[in-house]
């Protein structure tokens, strides 16, 4: 009985120790006055899949030679100092020339294909990213991690036109919280196809070449990225605790 009794209050204790981190993870939000960034995104990437394998290390560094830029836009709501989720548009090039192990010999492949990224994932950073010296774990630099859904218009491999695929964007980046309203982040970007075609040539695709070094067999887009944000929509003023404030210092 008394085993019984110490198990629920354990539970109990917790039960209020989770629901109470839970909230206040959506109480500290109360030094940001604004909700919302914008701004603009470029970095660099790499095409991985039937072409470009990492079970050829060898061959995967000398297609490192393909890396291409990338550039878009992004807007991101921020729900408190850590949290918040990201809305992203990139153009992203996949070119250059492939080598590849087939069949104990070293193909080579020709790729010009340029596809369209949107994302939405949610963000989590390790600090309170709002540079208050007053809070403790308040930083204006802060790690964070994320991931998301994505949907990529690539070349179908069979006609000109564009048609959409699903991803699964997911990777960490830091943070830079600079003066005013202006922020800065680095960021590395892994982009899982839930498909198998990002060369946009149907004779690439399964079943021959296979990449046996990806159990799911699709092609991956990652990359290092960096963005420059502006805030903006700020919030509205709680006047009521402000008038509070005003009223109780004047008593002093």
């Amino acid at each position: 009985m008394k085993c019984e009794l110490f198990m629920v209050k354990l539970n109990l204790k917790v039960i209020f120790v989770s629901v109470f981190s839970l909230c206040s993870l959506f109480l500290f939000s109360q030094d940001d006055i604004y909700r919302a960034e914008i701004g603009l995104e470029g970095g660099e990437g790499l095409y991985l899949g039937d072409v470009n394998s990492v079970a050829r290390l060898d061959l995967l560094l000398k297609n490192t030679k393909n890396i291409q830029p990338s550039f878009g836009l992004e807007f991101r709501y921020k729900v408190n100092p850590r949290i918040a989720f990201r809305l992203g548009y990139s153009y992203v090039g996949i070119n250059g020339d492939y080598r590849y192990a087939y069949a104990k010999k070293i193909e080579e492949a020709k790729i010009d294909n340029n596809i369209h990224v949107f994302d939405l994932w949610g963000e989590y950073n390790f600090y309170d990213l709002n540079g208050n010296r007053y809070k403790r774990f308040s930083k204006q630099i802060s790690p964070f991690i994320f991931c998301g859904l994505g949907s990529v218009l690539m070349p179908n491999g069979i006609e000109k036109s564009l048609s959409p695929k699903f991803s699964m964007p997911f990777g960490f980046g830091v943070k830079f919280k600079l003066k005013q309203r202006w922020n800065f982040s680095v960021k590395w970007i892994n982009r899982l196809l839930l498909s198998d075609d990002l060369e946009g040539v149907k004779r690439w695709d399964n079943p021959i070449p296979k990449t046996t070094s990806n159990w799911l067999n699709n092609d991956v887009y990652t990359g290092l990225s960096i963005s420059l944000t502006y805030d903006f929509w700020e919030k509205s003023c709680n006047c009521n605790n402000e008038n509070r404030r005003n009223k109780k210092k004047r008593k002093r």
